[in-house]
């Protein structure tokens, strides 16, 4: 279904989907905002369906793969109050998962075409984008770099940092794609720009992580060595100007100097996720089956482990593991090893498909640092992925579904 906006025709759903990515990433702290757009999003969805009366083999697919995998893992979360150390029935986890539930069946519907990944896609990266500008232009010049950053968005800028890493790469290979690419290098550099002024380490090692991991994987073997030059150049060149350069100083120097040299056991952060971690760990081998019931990890270990606070784990896979076991763990991430698989088996066959590599890779390795399962905008991320690989298996289809439009091959 299409409306007239600035005399051009939108897809109504695509609008209000939109919409909703700019809410929660900017102002998911307003709550008739955040409902109000989800409740958008579900209406738009019924017109769509309505006028097309039945859902196409894609959007079924989708809904199989991607709408069924966070259910059950949902489902699961849900039984766990049975077992649960502690009531955590009122748990942040559970309104943020029964809110993204509805949003992913809508996007499952909306994506039926690679126009429509495209679309996505860009409407996640607009979101993040205008969540960036939010943060630089409300957080002040003296919060900059640090947990001060935020501004409006009420966001960590850790999280605010990954995004901007996420979106900026995401904008690089569509503008690889793309014709018509100023918009894309606009969403680049204030992304990029974003990373700077968060003075998040690991938003830092974020886009380094995906710089080099795009360097070198090049099909081409003389692509491989120029890209690796090339980062060498670009890791000198960086280093010289956070030396040197005092605002980037600031933000970055101490923190890389106990990096190289081995002084990160004076940084608090690092030792506290540190201790979470072997906490989870501790927690999940007393019962490594179901766990301790969704969100109890906080609980358990203050009193079991007698912890000096009640604090998240700051890991996906702790968190899991400790609140699910290994249920939960298998629930969630036999998705992400489908994904992994199948774009590391095709991330040659086009750039969509090593884009995926690419996010879920990073996914693999950082979540290591953070919880992300009832994350809305890593989840939606994780939808599209899902939905490029699936779209992918049709190559051999009579309509072919399986090639995006204007990618160019490896």
């Amino acid at each position: 279904m299409n409306i007239l906006i600035f005399n051009k025709k939108w897809d109504l759903l695509g609008v209000m989907l939109c919409f909703h990515f700019i809410i929660i990433s900017s102002f998911n702290w307003n709550v008739t905002f955040r409902d109000g757009s989800i409740l958008l999003v579900v209406v738009a969805t019924g017109f769509t369906v309505m006028k097309r009366y039945k859902l196409s083999e894609i959007q079924i697919r989708n809904i199989k793969y991607i709408f069924v995998w966070y259910l059950l893992f949902v489902i699961l979360a849900v039984l766990s109050l049975k077992w649960s150390y502690e009531d955590t029935s009122n748990s942040p986890f559970f309104t943020a998962m029964f809110r993204i539930l509805p949003i992913l069946l809508c996007i499952c519907i909306y994506i039926n075409s690679w126009e429509k990944v495209v679309s996505f896609l860009k409407m996640w990266i607009t979101a993040i984008t205008i969540m960036a500008i939010l943060a630089l232009l409300t957080s002040g010049i003296e919060n900059y770099g640090s947990i001060g950053y935020g501004g409006i968005t009420n966001q960590w800028r850790n999280e605010i940092g990954h995004l901007s890493a996420i979106a900026a790469v995401i904008a690089f290979i569509l503008n690889k794609m793309e014709k018509k690419k100023k918009y894309n290098y606009i969403v680049i550099i204030i992304n990029i720009f974003s990373v700077i002024c968060t003075g998040s380490r690991g938003a830092l090692m974020v886009l380094a992580f995906f710089v080099v991991l795009y360097g070198i994987s090049e099909p081409s073997l003389n692509k491989r060595v120029h890209n690796i030059l090339v980062l060498i150049m670009l890791f000198l060149v960086t280093l010289v100007l956070i030396f040197n350069v005092p605002f980037l100083n600031a933000i970055f120097g101490e923190r890389l100097q106990q990096a190289f040299m081995g002084l990160n056991s004076s940084d608090m952060s690092t030792i506290d996720r540190s201790t979470y971690l072997v906490n989870a760990m501790t927690l999940f081998h007393s019962k490594p089956l179901l766990g301790w019931g969704i969100d109890a990890f906080r609980y358990a270990q203050y009193s079991e482990l007698n912890f000096r606070t009640i604090v998240y784990s700051h890991t996906n896979y702790g968190e899991i593991l400790a609140d699910l076991g290994i249920v939960g763990f298998v629930t969630y991430y036999w998705y992400y090893v489908f994904i992994l698989y199948k774009s590391y088996k095709n991330k040659n066959t086009n750039l969509l498909i090593k884009l995926v590599f690419l996010l879920i890779l990073y996914c693999v390795v950082f979540e290591v640092e953070t919880i992300r399962f009832y994350a809305y905008m890593e989840i939606y991320l994780m939808a599209i992925m899902g939905a490029i690989i699936l779209m992918g298996l049709n190559v051999n289809k009579k309509n072919n579904m399986a090639r995006p439009l204007h990618i160019k091959d490896e």
